[in-house]
């Protein structure tokens, strides 16, 4: 029998291993490519292979907002707020969630708490112009709108009339009539 010198063996082994980690790794990808199907899976698969991550458990959170399922979402972004407290956007989704439920004064202390971090975040003017307006809150609604809006009054009521519009396709006439209550008060502030 005849054996192989060292470095025929050597290299037999080296092309092997580079073999079997080559297939190994094409084989990851392959399996990888499907977290990529769309924003939903992409977001709740980096969440479950990166658990301490901030970003992606903040990101699952969000999702979990856009479908209306506010019970997993709270808990994705309680989880993102203990790894990092100060990520503005996990607080901020955390306020949306909250405001969803009904809490209204929890979601105030998020938004709040978000413009503490990052004093001139626009999702955060915005989310509390809705939340007091949900509230019935108009006068602070404006207020928080017109941040939103960099002070434009003018813009202010074309925003407004775009969300009364919306909420009248919607079939939404208790909305329509909320936001016609922050339009009336604008109106007013632009004849003075």
């Amino acid at each position: 029998m005849k054996t192989l010198p060292n470095s025929k063996i050597l290299k037999l082994f080296v092309l092997s291993l580079f073999s079997i980690l080559f297939i190994f790794y094409i084989f990851q990808t392959w399996q990888r490519n499907y977290d990529w199907k769309d924003q939903k899976t992409l977001f709740l698969a980096a969440a479950k292979s990166s658990p301490s991550s901030v970003l992606s458990r903040s990101n699952a959170g969000a999702i979990y907002i856009l479908e209306g399922d506010y019970e997993r979402a709270e808990k994705e972004l309680l989880v993102a707020n203990q790894i990092y407290p100060y990520y503005p956007h996990a607080i901020n989704n955390l306020g949306l969630v909250y405001r969803h439920q009904g809490k209204f004064e929890k979601a105030e202390e998020q938004f709040l708490k978000t413009l503490k971090i990052l004093p001139n975040y626009a999702g955060a003017f915005e989310n509390l112009g809705l939340l007091y307006l949900d509230w019935q809150k108009y006068p602070e609604a404006k207020k928080w709108l017109l941040k939103f809006l960099n002070d434009d009054k003018i813009l202010l009521q074309q925003y407004l009339q775009i969300k009364i519009d919306q909420a009248l396709l919607d079939n939404n006439q208790i909305l329509a009539d909320q936001w016609l209550k922050v339009v009336q008060q604008v109106a007013e502030d632009l004849k003075n």
